[in-house]
């Protein structure tokens, strides 16, 4: 078959409403035990499956045999997450159709409230900028399938540019008319939100206005309206039935399609392309295959994200780390009301197999919704994993005319965003009063996005060690009993792989506490010994020019316990700051070395201006400090 006939054949499934079950699926099926009972209870489970084998002609284009199963858009499924990639295609190609400088994926995108229900949004602390943009939305939802990044795309894109897009490349049937902010109620789904694009200084590329106008879209075919109500024991409403008529809609043809349009761009005619770039297909399929940990940024918790996170079929989202660099997975699935969907392309690089795969599973036994009460893990990913896995075993074993040079998707050798997972050892001792003591810790990263150890002890000689993810901001907290928590911050984004970093941390006892404060205290008194015996400007006008010798005055601009409390921002521009720590515990930070009181009274002058507003002047005489009053009492100053 030539590639011209397949293309022909890649639109022309997307109008089809039922297809004829393929004799090789049947045999597959009904040779295992797992399928063979999905497909038997097809009334309750609502299977569908689309299998494309792939070969490769002489000049390595691809010739498609697409074998289905149960295929029927008029049966519908409610595709969830689905809707992801085509906006994620549409918003790449819309970028590329303003043709605005400046504007593209990365640059800083800025939503305003509409709608009171919808988000403003001009920040992303999980970005490496700490900004918004289409890049990373759209990494946000092939990595997480993240709702917030698809509703701010989708406002971006419009139902209306969307639609008329889709139809444009021959997908008419899909239908995706709303945003996933769980508190938008349907009719005002229409109305999208203004969007500005800003570059990094922060100054406006591009403004899309808000758009309030409606239009109406046919409902999906089929019956959409889905279950039945379930009461408890008390006649109470534990889950409902459902109409899914002004829902989203994808027929699993359609995203099966649309996937392999995108992977086979380079082989396809200019004119049956996506409106996207090179670099903007290298971003695009990489990321779809990538597991959540090579993102560099967003940084997802690897306890938490599994790299089967989202890769039902193959590995069942069961395995935390695939060891495997031969095999990839380029998917896109949904996971909503009982609905499980898993689109693919299926590739190993080093047995250079290739095959597609889609499916669709009802997994809600009871036919009811909002109970949560769903079938995923006991029903939908088994039958997924085990589908895929019979088929990897057919495409193993089967002879090809020409093997395939699966280069342009071995898009993993070279560096991901931040290059490879890099990581780094924190060791360190936390200490009271000088000695090893135990101790918790409990990490953060700055921005909040993870927590990513909540508690790390330090063993009985007061030693820890930390193993983090470099490239990222840390906020450390460190507890030992009876005293408050310090904070540390390290900052991570230029080390190496297997950097060491040092860390002390040094607490006092609540004794020694309570010994500092009495001391403060006294101090604290004596100072409003000395302030109310004597004003500033009397002081100034009496002894403001006097010279003594071994007399100067100071301003005492700060005194801190931990010297890191102390913000040397606040007084920039002003002279330098000189730092002393006494007997006392506590150390103070002193400007100036002036021989006459009328020096530091104006330097004080200029403090007040700042944020150092308790800032006083001291006297210091042949070494020993004095406040004002007792310079007076000492018969010093004449």
């Amino acid at each position: 078959m030539s590639l011209r006939s397949n293309i022909f054949f890649l639109l022309a499934v997307n109008v089809c409403f039922a297809q004829n079950n393929s004799d090789l699926l049947a045999s597959v099926i009904s040779a295992d035990p797992i399928l063979k009972n999905i497909i038997d209870k097809k009334e309750t489970y609502k299977p569908q499956i689309i299998y494309t084998q792939i070969d490769r002609d002489k000049n390595n284009d691809p010739i498609f045999t697409d074998h289905t199963y149960l295929l029927d858009s008029t049966n519908y499924f409610y595709c969830a997450s689905l809707v992801k990639l085509p906006c994620s295609i549409l918003a790449l190609e819309k970028l590329n159709e303003l043709n605005i400088k400046g504007l593209n994926k990365q640059t800083y995108m800025f939503t305003d409230r509409t709608v009171a229900c919808s988000a403003f949004v001009d920040k992303d602390t999980s970005s490496a900028s700490g900004y918004p943009s289409i890049e990373h939305y759209i990494k946000k939802m092939v990595l997480i399938s993240d709702n917030s990044s698809y509703s701010r795309t989708f406002e971006f894109l419009n139902p209306k540019y969307i639609h008329k897009k889709l139809s444009g490349y021959g997908y008419p049937n899909i239908r995706i008319v709303h945003r996933f902010d769980p508190i938008c109620k349907p009719e005002v789904n229409h109305i999208m939100n203004q969007v500005r694009f800003m570059d990094r200084n922060l100054e406006l590329v591009y403004k899309q206005e808000a758009d309030p106008k409606f239009v109406s879209y046919s409902p999906p075919p089929g019956n959409l309206a889905f279950g039945v109500d379930v009461y408890n024991k008390k006649k109470k409403l534990v889950s409902e039935k459902k109409d899914f008529t002004y829902s989203n809609y994808i027929p699993l043809s359609n995203i099966h399609s649309i996937l392999k349009r995108l992977l086979f761009h380079n082989h396809l005619p200019e004119k049956n392309r996506f409106n996207i770039t090179k670099s903007d297909w290298e971003f695009l399929v990489k990321h779809i295959g990538m597991y959540p940990r090579e993102a560099g940024y967003p940084r997802y918790d690897p306890t938490k994200f599994d790299d089967s996170f989202k890769k039902y079929f193959m590995y069942g989202n069961k395995v935390k780390v695939i060891d495997s660099d031969s095999m990839r997975v380029f998917n896109m699935i949904g996971y909503s009301y009982g609905f499980l969907v898993d689109c693919a392309y299926i590739v190993n690089y080093k047995t250079e197999t290739e095959f597609m795969l889609s499916s669709v599973v009802y997994t809600n036994a009871r036919n009811s919704f909002g109970s949560g009460s769903y079938e995923y893990e006991s029903v939908g990913i088994p039958f997924l994993k085990e589908l895929s896995t019979e088929i990897y075993k057919l495409e193993s074993k089967r002879r090809k005319s020409y093997e395939p040079d699966l280069s342009e998707f071995d898009l993993y050798k070279s560096k991901s965003d931040t290059g490879k997972v890099i990581r780094i050892t924190v060791i360190g001792n936390i200490t009271v009063n000088g000695n090893p003591s135990t101790g918790n810790i409990i990490v953060k990263s700055v921005n909040k996005h993870f927590l990513y150890y909540p508690e790390i002890a330090s063993d009985k000689i007061g030693k820890f060690t930390l193993n983090l993810l470099a490239g990222e901001q840390y906020e450390l907290e460190f507890n030992v009993p009876d005293s408050p928590p310090q904070i540390i911050d390290i900052d991570t984004k230029k080390n190496k792989d297997n950097d060491t970093m040092n860390v002390y941390v040094d607490f006092m006892s609540a004794r020694l506490e309570k010994m500092i404060k009495t001391k403060q205290d006294s101090l604290f008194l004596a100072m409003l010994k000395a302030y109310n015996k004597v004003s500033l400007r009397q002081f100034s006008e009496k002894y403001g020019t006097q010279k003594l010798e071994g007399l100067t005055f100071k301003v005492q601009i700060g005194a801190y316990k931990f010297i890191e409390n102390f913000n040397y921002t606040s007084v920039v521009g002003m002279p330098i700051i000189i730092r002393e720590t006494f007997d006392d515990y506590i150390t103070r930070f002193t400007m100036g070395n002036y021989a006459t009181y009328n020096e530091a009274y104006e330097l004080l002058g200029r403090l007040k201006e700042t944020k150092a507003k308790d800032a006083f002047i001291l006297a210091v005489y042949n070494g020993k400090r004095l406040y004002l009053n007792e310079l007076i009492e000492s018969g010093l100053l004449k």
